[in-house]
This record gives structure tokens, C-alpha cells and sequence, in this order.
């Protein structure tokens, strides 16, 4: 956290600096300090910082509508959009992300070739459906829409791997598709999450060691496949292989609660449940952003499945991290209902 402080002290400095400078020189600190600021937990700080910028940027735009500015104003809106997704402003987010799609799809048709406005594209696409539906994190909960959003990801990212077969990069970027794909469709199609979680391991084996832990939980989700079509011998076996490929066992101490809760095997699955909320905690601890938050709210609920004794303890955590979230990020509707949900009844 040290390195942040610092970071974000000499990112403020740089952003006094540019003020005198031209436009972009400025814009560029600003966007460089957003950045800095979401890494470090400051959701609301690098969101402001991007909101500041984005009405001069558009201006500029409706001036000198050229290819450049479209670039600038379109990379910053699917930035914007992924923060504002964070922070759980998801309408602003959704916005922000349309109006980048608006934008890239005309560039991408007008340089059908070039591979960083594709990867632009991608992430507006993948940061889009993240806000609108999925299950990993806060979200509006609209799985259709998350699903065809996911999928046009997926195909933006074929093409730039049938054009290079070792583009590592965008074999990440479509696992990682895919592996959202996979956690969409867990519940309701099982058998075709199974088809993405193998897409996507077979797209992150040996892609780079950065992305093994992807690797790992595209077979934690296979894992949660096996378990909803009751084939649990074969999710056992996935979870092995999740824990040899990320060289480790708490990435796969929920998946396991889940597996023994789905055989009635309540105190197996109670001891892994406490286990993986322990590990949850610890990284709400470190960054205490609504997606950490939101994590551990959903080791809680699963531990009071499989501990009823001990659920009106977890029920109580419950709505005291949903209350220390709203405490942060004072004036966000979804933190506001989320606390205001879990207090009831307690």
C-alpha cells in the first residue's frame, strides 16, 4: 500500500504540473492518476478524475470528430465505464460502455485490421457485460444480455487468434470470455458451461504464467458444472486439477463447500465454507471495494447453508460489511439496498 501512497502523491503532483500544458499532455496525467487511484482501491477518486475529463474530451470530439479523438474519448469512456462497474454505479456504467461500443464498432469496420482497436473493443464488451450480468461479482443481474455481450467478445478475439495462432494475449482474452460464459450459464445450462470451460482451458494452458490461476478456475467452474448435472466423481477431479494448475488449495475451498453441500455432507462442506469466508475477509481487509465485499457475503450465505446454527452470526457479518460498504461509498443505490436488504430480519 506504500507503493500506492506514493504512487498516487507523484500522480497528483504530475496532474498540477500539466495544468498549463496542451489538452492531451493534461488529459493524459488525469487518465494516468484514475488509473492509479482504481488499483489502489479509490474507486470514487479515479472514477471523479475520469468524470473531469470526459465532457473537454467530448467537446474536442464534436470539433474535430477525426480518428485520433475518437481513439481518446472512446479507450477513456470503456475505462470510465469498468470503474463506474466496480463501484456499482451500473447504470452510469452501462452508459458509459454503449457509448464507447457506438464508437468502436464504426472504427473497427473502418480498420478492419488493426489489432489494438479490436483489443479496445473487447474490453468494452467484456467490461459491459460485467456490469450487466455476472455471477462472480455485483451486477444488474440481465444474464441474456451478459451472455450475447460475452459471446461477441469471444468473436472479436477469434479473429485476431485465426490471424495469429500465437497471439498469447488474445487467447486470455477470449478464456477469460469464456470462462465468464461458463459461470453464467452454471445454473441454468450446465452441460453447455462445461463447453466453455473447456474452451477456455484449452485457450489458457500455457498461454503465460500470469494467466494460470485463469486456467485453474476455468476447471473450478467445470467443477460446478459436474456438480449441477450430479456427476461429482468428475467434479472432484476437476477440482484436483484446478489445485495442481494453480499450485495451491483456497481457490478452491467454495467450489469444494458447494460439491459436499450438494451431497448432504453438511460438516465437510461447513469446514470448507469457513475456510474459503477466512480467505474472502482477508482480501476485503486489503481492498475493501464492493467486489471483495461482495465475495465475502457469498462464503457467508453459503457457511450459513451449511452451518445452521451458526447462521444468524453470518446473516449479522452479512450486513455489516454491506454497512461499512455504504459507509465508504456513501450515496450508491446498489450499496444502499444491498444494506438495507440484509439488515432485515436480523
Amino acid at each position: 500500500m506504500a507503493e500506492f501512497d506514493a504512487a498516487k502523491r507523484l500522480g497528483r503532483e504530475a496532474v498540477d504540473w500539466a495544468v498549463s500544458l496542451p489538452d492531451r499532455q493534461r488529459w493524459k496525467a488525469d487518465t494516468e492518476l484514475a488509473t492509479t487511484l482504481g488499483k489502489a482501491g479509490d474507486l470514487a477518486g479515479s472514477i471523479g478524475v475520469r468524470e473531469k475529463v470526459v465532457p473537454s474530451m467530448r467537446e474536442l470530439l464534436r470539433r474535430e470528430p477525426n480518428e485520433a479523438n475518437r481513439r481518446m474519448v472512446a479507450g477513456t469512456l470503456v475505462d470510465l465505464g469498468y470503474f463506474q462497474g466496480k463501484l456499482t454505479r451500473f447504470a452510469d456504467s452501462v452508459a458509459s460502455g454503449e457509448e464507447a461500443l457506438g464508437i468502436l464498432r464504426v472504427l473497427v469496420q473502418e480498420n478492419p485490421r488493426d489489432p489494438r482497436l479490436r483489443v479496445t473493443l473487447f474490453n468494452a464488451l467484456f467490461y459491459l457485460g460485467l456490469a450487466q450480468g455476472a455471477p462472480d461479482r455485483p451486477s444488474l443481474g440481465n444474464t441474456d444480455v451478459a451472455v450475447v455481450l460475452f459471446e461477441e467478445a469471444v468473436n472479436v478475439m477469434d479473429v485476431q487468434i485465426k490471424a495469429d495462432a500465437n497471439d498469447k494475449a488474445s487467447r486470455v482474452s477470449a478464456g477469460l470470455a469464456h470462462n465468464h460464459l461458463a459461470n453464467l450459464l452454471l445454473e441454468r445450462s450446465p452441460a453447455e458451461s462445461l463447453r466453455h470451460s473447456s474452451a477456455a482451458a484449452r485457450l489458457l494452458e500455457g498461454a503465460s504464467e500470469n494467466s494460470r490461476d485463469d486456467w485453474g478456475q476455468s476447471r473450478v467452474l467445470a467443477a460446478g458444472a459436474y456438480r449441477n448435472l450430479h456427476q461429482y466423481g468428475e467434479a472432484e477431479n476437476a477440482l484436483h486439477d484446478a489445485e495442481r494448475i494453480m499450485k495451491g488449495t483456497e481457490a478452491t475451498v467454495h467450489e469444494w463447500a458447494e460439491l459436499e453441500l450438494a451431497r448432504g455432507n453438511k460438516t465437510a462442506a461447513g469446514s470448507f465454507a469457513k475456510r474459503a469466508v477466512a480467505a474472502a475477509e482477508k482480501e476485503l481487509s486489503k481492498t475493501p471495494t464492493p467486489g471483495n465485499a461482495w465475495l465475502v457475503v457469498q462464503t457467508l450465505e453459503l457457511a450459513a447453508k451449511a452451518d445452521s446454527a451458526a447462521a444468524s452470526a453470518y446473516k449479522r457479518r452479512i450486513h455489516e460489511v454491506w454497512t461499512a460498504q455504504n459507509s465508504r461509498f456513501p450515496g450508491v443505490p446498489y450499496l444502499q439496498k444491498m444494506q438495507e436488504t440484509s439488515g432485515r430480519g436480523i
